[in-house]
C-alpha cells in the first residue's frame, strides 16, 4: 500500500485518502488526468485543510552588509583632568552613573590651593598700593613737582602688580574658587572639580586619599545625546552609497532591528580597503554604548516584486514550485523564489503564463505529496 508523506510529517494511506478525499462520480465527471495538476472537490479541500492567498506586488529593499561600532562625536566624549594636582578627599564617580552638568565629581585638598590663595591676597595688596602710588605721582606731575621718570616708575608698577593679580586670579577660576570670597579674606582647603556636560561616567582612574596631578586623566564623562552608528563599508560598494539612505542595524547579538540614516560619507579609504559612512539614529537607544559592535544593512535601491507567504513555495528535486489554483483545479508551476522579507518569498515564473490570481498557501505539501504519489502509481 502506497503513503504519503507530508511536511509536517504525517503519512496518509492512498487507500484511505480515496476513500475519505477521493472524488465520486457524482463529483467528478471521468476524464483523462492532466500532467502536474489536481483536480479537488469542495469537500476535498475542506478536509486537507488547504488555503489559499493571493499574489501580491511589493517593495523589495536591495542592500548592503556592514559592520561598525557605536561612538560619539569629540564634543560629547570628555577626558577629565584636574587644573592643580591635589589629593583625593571625597568621591562619588562610580562607572556607569549618570552625571548632570554642574554635579560635584570629586573634591581635591592640597596645601599648594591655600598658599595660591594667600599669593592672590597678597598681589591684590600690593595692586592697591600700586594704584595709589600711581595716582599720587599723576596729581604731583599736575605741578611739575616730581620728575617724568617717577611717573612712568609708577605706572611700570601698577601695570606689572595688575598683571600678577589677573594671572592668579584666572588661576583661581580654574580650580572653581571665588576671588572675591578670598579677597575678603574668606578662603578654601579643597576645590572641587564638576562635570562640564551632562553624560555618564567611563572609566574612573581614582579614590580617596590618592594623588591626582593635572597630567594624568581622573574619569571619562560620556554624553550620549548624539550617538552615531560609524560602518565600515567596502570601497567597492561606495559608489552605491548616499547621504539620506536607511540604514537598518542590530547592537552586538541583540536581533531588534533599528533604523538610522546615512549622514556623511568618507572620503578616505583606510588600509582595509574600506570608507567610514556615519549614520544618524533615528531614536535614541539608552543601551547604545560606544565602542559596541553593529551589525547593519544599508538600503541601496529598490524595486517591485510578486510575493507569497514563503510557506507557499515548495521544493522538490531542487526546484521551486507553487501551486496556481484554477476554479477547481490546482496546478503545480514551476517558479524562481527566494525569501525577500520575513516569512514572504518572491515570485519569478519560469515559463509563460498567464497571470495567476491566487496559489495556495497552506497544504501545498499536501498537494505535492498526492501529485507525485499518484505519478508513481
Amino acid at each position: 500500500m502506497n503513503t504519503i508523506f507530508t511536511k509536517t510529517g504525517v503519512f496518509i494511506s492512498l487507500m484511505t485518502l480515496a476513500a475519505s478525499c477521493g472524488p465520486s462520480e457524482k463529483d467528478m465527471p471521468a476524464e483523462p488526468p492532466v500532467e502536474n495538476e489536481l483536480r479537488l472537490t469542495t469537500e476535498q479541500v475542506h478536509r486537507l485543510g488547504l488555503t489559499t492567498t493571493a499574489i501580491k506586488d511589493f517593495v523589495v529593499e536591495h542592500t548592503l552588509t556592514a559592520q561598525g561600532v557605536f561612538d560619539v562625536p569629540p564634543q560629547n566624549l570628555v577626558t577629565l583632568h584636574v587644573p592643580m594636582g591635589g589629593y583625593v578627599k571625597n568621591t562619588s564617580l562610580l562607572q556607569g552613573k549618570s552625571a548632570q552638568k554642574g554635579d560635584v565629581l570629586v573634591e581635591l585638598v592640597h596645601p599648594d590651593y591655600l598658599q595660591l590663595q594667600q599669593d592672590y591676597r597678597e598681589a591684590v595688596g600690593r595692586l592697591v598700593y600700586a594704584q595709589t602710588d600711581l595716582e599720587r605721582q599723576q596729581e604731583l606731575a599736575k605741578g611739575n613737582a616730581n620728575a617724568a621718570k617717577a611717573l612712568q616708575l609708577a605706572s611700570a608698577e601698577f601695570i606689572s602688580r595688575q598683571a600678577q593679580a589677573d594671572g592668579l586670579r584666572s588661576r583661581l577660576k580654574l580650580l572653581s574658587l571665588d576671588p572675591i570670597q578670598i579677597e575678603k579674606g574668606v578662603l578654601s582647603q579643597s576645590v572641587k572639580v564638576y562635570a562640564p556636560l551632562s553624560g555618564y561616567i567611563g572609566e574612573v582612574n581614582i579614590n580617596l586619599g590618592k594623588y591626582v596631578s593635572p597630567t594624568e586623566s581622573f574619569a571619562t564623562l560620556i554624553n550620549l545625546d548624539h550617538v552615531h552608528v560609524e560602518l565600515e563599508v567596502f570601497e567597492k560598494d561606495v559608489p552605491l552609497l548616499r547621504e539620506g539612505q536607511k540604514i537598518y542595524y542590530r547592537m552586538g547579538n541583540d536581533t531588534t532591528r533599528h533604523r538610522a540614516s546615512v549622514f556623511m560619507i568618507g572620503k578616505e579609504i583606510s588600509k582595509s580597503r574600506t570608507v567610514r559612512v556615519h549614520g544618524h539614529p533615528e531614536k535614541i537607544n539608552q543601551s547604545a554604548i560606544p565602542g559596541m559592535f553593529v551589525s547593519a544593512e544599508v538600503v541601496v535601491g529598490s524595486s517591485v516584486r510578486q510575493v507569497v507567504p514563503a510557506e507557499a513555495v515548495v521544493s522538490f528535486e531542487n526546484k521551486k514550485f507553487v501551486f496556481v489554483e484554477e476554479s477547481d483545479r490546482y496546478k503545480m508551476v514551476e517558479v524562481r523564489s527566494e525569501v525577500v522579507a520575513p516569512h514572504q518569498a518572491s515570485l519569478e515564473w519560469i515559463l509563460p503564463e498567464k497571470k495567476p490570481v491566487r496559489v495556495v498557501k497552506s497544504g501545498a505539501y499536501t498537494l505535492l505529496s498526492m501529485l507525485k504519489n499518484a505519478e508513481e502509481e
